[in-house]
């Protein structure tokens, strides 16, 4: 069983799924914290843009190549476990979910 990470280290996590771009280069993997994937990190070819600074940049944010969505991180920016891509997961998405079944009336 693995530690649960804090919810202050999830949240900083996150901010590595913004403008990783040049992190695809010197990483040999990718995670995705929505789909809870390890990948080949050559696996991502399409980037969507971001708002860095207070301005808007092309292309610097991965979206991942099996469900689509930018919660990308490569090896290179942080050790990738499918523990650690579940927590984030949990911390990001399920709460998606469980929106859907409150506004579906099955809560």
């Amino acid at each position: 069983m693995t530690k649960r990470q804090s919810v202050s280290d999830l949240h900083a996590a996150h901010d590595l799924a913004r403008d990783n771009r040049t992190f695809q280069t010197s990483s040999q993997d990718a995670g995705c914290f929505c789909c809870v994937s390890i990948f080949p990190a050559q696996k991502v070819t399409k980037w969507c843009p971001d708002k860095i600074q207070g301005r808007w940049k092309d292309n610097v944010t991965a979206l991942c190549p099996y469900c689509g969505v930018d919660s990308v991180i490569f090896d290179a920016q942080h050790v990738l476990s499918l523990p650690w891509l579940g927590d984030m997961e949990q911390q990001w998405f399920s709460l998606i979910g469980r929106r859907k079944e409150i506004s579906d009336g099955k809560a």
